[in-house]
């Protein structure tokens, strides 16, 4: 068996790889330090900087397409790749932030499961600040209840989190030093817990998915990291260049257009599950722009069907 099969089989058996060689360290280092000017001495970023920062900063645009990162994607989901998301995960040290106990698969509104989440440490990433902890196998697995949680400790934008006890003994940290990264399945069952450490957490996350999945609603965006798009189920967002002006103007047409996705998808879930989003987002610090993004746009517009 190739070395490419052999990563392959264990990512379809255990639903993750960790830990996968990216960045150098001195080129975490200096991510890090792009991050650090980016917020400004503020614990979090406003939602507007947070979100697919790949469409808005040169520099995230140049992770997500790197070759060593990419290549290991290629290995899971095969030639053809798209960047759906980006997102940063901050914990700033002895932060009580966590990320609640959650499946990807049971609210991003994707068919199919061809999608895979890198999450690239710009800082070590160890169990005393919060590292990603997972439970093995559970893709494989019907897929768990969820419920909304209310914590505002909670980073998931919708507050979400899994009905029933994940058993701790069961799960496994995922390490990383500043630079690797790991890739896990979206329907593998994830989350982490609070920086318990005098340093900070530092991550970023980028959704990889292959062409062939659809957005069950709405008209999501995606940027082509390597191959070809023969399906045509998302509208192509071109990475962040060197002209601002421009990867400003794409970034909030993109920022808009998940705003709408956001409420939408919940609303055809559930009317009482929308409403608690509309108002986590209005208490939350920093969402006004989010909510006037939400509000900026009709609801429900389906996603046109393309030939392959």
């Amino acid at each position: 068996m190739t070395a490419r099969a052999e990563l392959r089989a264990r990512y379809e058996a255990e639903g993750y790889l960790c830990p996968l060689e990216g960045l150098s360290q001195e080129e975490a280092v200096a991510a890090c330090e792009r991050l650090q000017a980016l917020l400004g001495g503020r614990a979090i970023l406003p939602p507007a900087q947070r979100f697919n920062p790949h469409l808005l900063l040169g520099w995230v645009a140049e992770i997500a397409t790197d070759a060593r990162i990419l290549d290991r994607v290629e290995d899971v989901l095969g030639t053809d790749i798209l960047v759906w998301r980006t997102s940063f995960f901050l914990k700033s040290a002895g932060s009580p932030s966590f990320v609640a106990w959650h499946q990807d698969s049971a609210y991003w509104g994707l068919d199919g499961r061809n999608v895979a989440t890198a999450w690239v440490a710009l800082s070590d990433s160890l169990e005393a600040n919060g590292c990603v902890r997972v439970l093995p196998g559970s893709h494989r697995e019907p897929e768990l209840p969820h419920v909304l949680d209310t914590s505002e400790s909670n980073l998931l934008v919708r507050g979400q989190r899994i009905a029933v006890v994940v058993p701790d003994e069961r799960t496994r940290p995922l390490e990383l030093r500043a630079g690797q990264f790991s890739l896990h399945n979206v329907g593998l069952a994830h989350g982490s817990g609070p920086n318990r450490s005098a340093s900070p957490r530092l991550g970023l996350a980028i959704r990889y998915l292959a062409p062939e999945v659809r957005p069950r609603y709405g008209r999501h965006g995606a940027a082509l990291a390597r191959g070809h798009d023969l399906f045509g189920h998302f509208l192509l967002e071109p990475f962040a260049t060197g002209d601002a002006a421009a990867s400003s103007r794409v970034h909030g047409a993109s920022l808009r257009r998940y705003a709408g996705e956001l409420v939408a998808s919940a609303w055809r879930e559930s009317k009482l599950d929308a409403l608690s989003l509309l108002t986590r987002l209005a208490l939350r610090p920093g969402t006004w722009r989010t909510l006037l993004l939400l509000a900026a746009r009709p609801w429900g517009r389906a996603a046109p069907r393309s030939r392959p």
